[in-house]
């Protein structure tokens, strides 16, 4: 239902007739009916519920209208309270009121073909009520308290949605008529709603533990008991409750004449105030055909300057359509330049996508092949650290026993060196033996030629000396004689056999001697400075001969010591050149070169 709706108004005819039956209804000696059906009223007007009232109406017919309410608003239904028919029939009601109950004296109730989704509890206050017809509304159930309608005889809920009855129903002994659709029923079986209402109120009242009696039968105990009331109120007999009926039926007839006359002056009355209201209608019609003209004459003018501003309003908005229709072709050019747009970025996203699908696709094959890879290098990795370790283990037993083999030929070769060790001490034992013996017979021998050839040789070689040196001196070598060249030699090896300690005292004798001639010094002199030239030279032999055995140490030549030691491994090694043994004694080969530094010339 729309929150905001316009109210249907009704057509002229409908009008007209609404005024008719209301003017109808008040007339004097007019019966209980106020019928306003066919109306086209979407309420009951207020001035119904006013006539009811006043008039106390026993009908109210507003069937075939457009009602969605019963109560407009400011209305009581206590204005209602005289009705004894109310029926409401091809209406759009969806509910009743709350308080419909207040019509206590209402008999007959139909709401046929309306919108009624429920019922108010209070309908179970009309205890007067007799038929009440429900027929094609939108019902799901009914209330409990249709129990308490002790008059109900006809009931109709048939072309709804009601599949259950209350079993309250049972109550109304006075039921005769129950239309419903046995089909759609639940509770009673349908089997039982088909078999008939007294079917149905038998299965009711076994439900609730009660006996069940016939409407019939229920109704004529009440008649007889109302009957024997009435002849106990009246004990002198027929005949005087004849005469009473009598004089109550004329003094009802007297009420009836004087409620007649009542009627027809409030009919004169009506008549008068119609006629004066007739008259009041007129001048007001008259009222309104000036106005009117009036209105109409304002209404021109106004018309004619609205057509005026109309036509300046009408060049106006062509203007202003041009100019909207010049901005809506720019925007639809506009519009459509961005929707080119559009579809071509929307393009170039395709392709970006399909770029993108190819590049992960490819992304996740690459993924796979380097997985594949990965295991395949692992396993490769794998393999090649196997075949490393076993050639590592391979190398290492091999080195392992090429160290046993290293270790076994060290020790052979130590043996074989400790072996050769001790052979060579042995033959450097006896070559240190030969030596020494050697060494006896050499000194023994150079001691006996340097005595025999101190004398003479002596002067020989400081003369050749000198005249060497006077040679070099004049550039001259050349010149000197085979003799002196002999001498010269000769010298040499005296000198480099003597060494530099015996020189040294033959060289100061020399000088003396040199001048002891210049100076004219005799012979005696001389032969003074020999005796001490021979005495130094026996002394440094003496003291050359003395430290033997330190100095054999010294250069390596003790027991034990191998051979080929710092100093060569020979005893002419440890003792000063001018005392060392020729090579043809000692069987060494001498060596190339020039002597080293102390080191003298052969002997």
């Amino acid at each position: 239902m729309p929150l905001f709706f316009r109210k249907r108004k009704p057509s002229e005819e409908a009008r007209k007739r609404l005024e008719y039956q209301m003017c109808l209804a008040k007339e004097a000696g007019a019966d209980d009916i106020l019928d306003i059906s066919n109306c086209e009223l979407s309420e009951i007007p207020s001035g119904a519920f006013a006539t009811c009232k006043v008039l106390q109406k026993k009908v109210l017919i507003v069937h075939t209208n457009h009602l969605t309410s019963l109560l407009p608003k400011s209305c009581s239904l206590l204005s209602l309270a005289t009705i004894k028919v109310l029926d409401l029939h091809d209406n759009q009601l969806t509910a009743l009121p709350d308080d419909i109950g207040q019509l206590t004296a209402l008999q007959v109730l139909n709401v046929e073909r309306n919108q009624l989704t429920s019922l108010p509890r209070s309908i179970g206050n009309l205890i007067q009520l007799q038929t009440l017809n429900l027929k094609d509304n939108k019902l799901k159930e009914l209330p409990d308290t249709l129990g308490e309608l002790r008059s109900l005889r006809t009931l109709d809920i048939s072309d709804n949605k009601v599949q259950r009855l209350p079993q309250m129903l049972a109550h109304v002994r006075t039921l005769e008529t129950l239309s419903l659709d046995a089909s759609s029923m639940v509770y009673p079986p349908q089997e039982v709603c088909s078999a008939g209402t007294e079917a149905i109120q038998q299965f009711l009242c076994k439900a609730l533990g009660l006996e069940y009696y016939p409407p019939s039968q229920y109704l004529l105990p009440v008649l007889e008991q109302d009957g024997t009331k009435t002849s106990q109120d009246s004990p002198d007999g027929p005949s005087d409750r004849f005469c009473r009926e009598e004089v109550e039926w004329q003094n009802r007839f007297s009420d009836y004449e004087k409620r007649k006359e009542q009627k027809m002056l409030e009919k004169l009355e009506f008549e008068r105030r119609l006629e004066l209201g007739q008259r009041e209608h007129a001048q007001l019609l008259q009222q309104s055909n000036s106005q009117k003209d009036e209105i109409l004459q304002t209404v021109k003018e106004e018309q004619s300057r609205l057509e005026q501003g109309l036509s300046e309003r009408q060049c106006y908005l062509d203007a202003e359509r041009q100019r909207l229709q010049e901005q809506l072709k720019q925007t639809e050019q506009s519009i459509s330049s961005r929707i080119q747009k559009l579809l071509q970025e929307n393009q170039r996203q395709k392709k970006n996508s399909e770029i993108l699908k190819s590049l992960e696709n490819e992304r996740i094959r690459m993924e796979q092949l380097v997985s594949i890879t990965q295991e395949e290098t692992e396993n490769l990795r794998r393999r090649e650290v196997a075949s490393a370790m076993q050639q590592m283990l391979t190398e290492v037993y091999q080195s392992r026993l090429i160290q046993i083999a290293c270790e076994a030929h060290g020790q052979n070769l130590v043996q074989q060196t400790c072996s050769s060790m001790a052979e060579m001490g042995e033959r450097f034992q006896q070559i240190l033996s030969r030596q020494q013996m050697d060494k006896k017979k050499v000194i023994s021998q150079i001691l006996q030629e340097v005595l025999f050839s101190l004398l003479g040789p002596l002067s020989g070689v400081t003369s050749v000396a000198e005249r060497h040196a006077e040679g070099r001196v004049r550039g001259a070598p050349g010149e000197e004689g085979p003799d002196a060249s002999a001498d010269l030699e000769a010298g040499n090896d005296l000198g480099a056999a003597l060494g530099p300690e015996l020189l040294a005292p033959a060289a100061a004798q020399r000088e003396d001697t040199a001048r002891g001639g210049a100076s004219g010094d005799p012979d005696g002199v001389r032969s003074q400075k020999r005796e001490q030239a021979g005495k130094l030279l026996a002394d440094s032999v003496s003291a050359a001969l003395e430290p033997e055995t330190p100095v054999l140490e010294a250069a390596g030549g003790g027991p034990g010591a191998p051979a080929g030691g710092p100093a060569g491994g020979t005893v002419s090694g440890a003792l000063p050149a001018y005392l060392r043994p020729p090579p043809h004694l000692t069987g060494h080969a001498e060596p190339d070169g020039p002597p080293g530094p102390g080191q003298g010339g052969r002997l």
